[in-house]
């Protein structure tokens, strides 16, 4: 199950497009039966989460707080604002950025890590994103 939660009051959530990207993400890393939330929030929510668990007083576009349990994933916290920002800086459409940080978050949960674009993890985070939108949109 997939508990989503939108925290803001100027973003629309097509929340059943995120569980279908989500039971995706699961069928292609072998994930079975996980249970996750995702939570849709403003800059300022992301960063007060930022500074509290890793220190850094800044907003980014999405953190993942991992529960170490089998039946229960973790949190994804997502920041609609820095996703629009990372659209237009890459210039790539709203709907696709918003899928790979919901994709890079996923797979922190399930334990992937990386050091630079060219890691494993942001290739097969490429990858899915790719499928997904060509399958899916």
């Amino acid at each position: 199950m997939v508990t989503i939660i939108n925290k803001t009051r100027k973003y629309k959530i097509n929340k059943s497009r995120i569980v279908k990207l989500i039971n995706f993400i699961k069928t292609k890393t072998d994930i079975k039966k996980a249970n996750l939330s995702i939570v849709f929030c403003g800059e300022r929510f992301i960063r007060s989460y930022n500074k509290k668990y890793r220190n850094k007083d800044s907003s980014t576009d999405v953190l993942s707080f991992p529960s170490g349990e089998q039946t229960y994933l973790g949190d994804i916290i997502i920041s609609i604002p820095n996703v629009f920002k990372n659209s237009i800086r890459e210039k790539v459409p709203y709907k696709e950025e918003l899928y790979r940080v919901i994709i890079h978050g996923f797979l922190h949960l399930i334990g992937y890590e990386h050091q630079d674009e060219n890691s494993f993890m942001i290739k097969f985070q490429e990858k899915l994103l790719k499928e997904f939108i060509d399958k899916h949109d």
